[in-house]
């Protein structure tokens, strides 16, 4: 990061534990606030996030690096979920790419649609050139920031392209089997899944897989 987004992100920290601590009631709150403890809280942020505090961004790189991955699992399981479950999948402004903000005020910074929209331009274009299931495979490869928004659009798509299914059809739990079937949520939309539906599934379906 250079100097001024390490500085930007301090602030966001500060802003987020100051909310914490003043939610928590402890030893300071909204009505009493204890500016005592609130300077100390930022002089602890302050060291803990310091360029010069190596100790500490090793061992949080490395850990960061060991949970990341399946954060990005877990984050598309989610996604496949909400979208292809009953009712209307709810969107937070700004969670089409990964979503790295605390709750508010964070959470409330203004988003780049025009960003969005861009990248969502570049992985079409990349489908018709190269296919869907080799854009999948790239962008989970590379765990590539337009991964999430691949994703979300497929499935969007799908749902759009069978609205029958999707607004009137059954919604089912599917049996699973093998090892690792307590790691597994499968159900199955509408009374058939018409051919191309399963195609247009095919490289999501194919990325989604990795959780296992």
């Amino acid at each position: 990061m250079t100097a001024d987004t390490e500085s930007e992100y301090r602030a966001r920290i500060v802003a987020y534990m100051l909310k914490a601590m003043r939610e928590a009631k402890v030893y300071t709150s909204w009505l009493n606030p204890s500016e005592a403890h609130e300077q100390a809280m930022i002089r602890f942020v302050e060291t803990v996030l310091s360029p010069d505090n190596h100790a500490f961004r090793e061992d949080f790189l490395q850990l960061q690096g060991t949970i990341a991955r399946y954060g990005i699992y877990n984050s598309l399981a989610q996604l496949a979920i909400k979208i292809c479950a009953p009712g209307v999948p709810d969107f937070y402004q700004g969670s089409e790419l990964w979503d790295l903000t605390l709750v508010d005020p964070d959470n409330r910074r203004p988003v780049d649609y025009q960003r969005r929209i861009d990248l969502l331009r570049t992985v079409d274009e990349e489908c018709s050139r190269d296919g869907r299931a080799e854009v999948a495979a790239r962008l989970l490869e590379s765990s590539d920031d337009r991964l999430k928004l691949f994703a979300a659009a497929t499935l969007l798509r799908v749902r759009k392209a069978e609205q029958d299914i999707f607004t009137g059809g059954d919604y089912n739990p599917v049996d699973v089997q093998g090892s690792r079937r307590d790691h597994v949520f499968a159900t199955r939309r509408g009374p058939a899944l018409p051919e191309r539906s399963a195609a247009g599934l095919s490289s999501v379906a194919k990325m989604l897989l990795a959780i296992r």
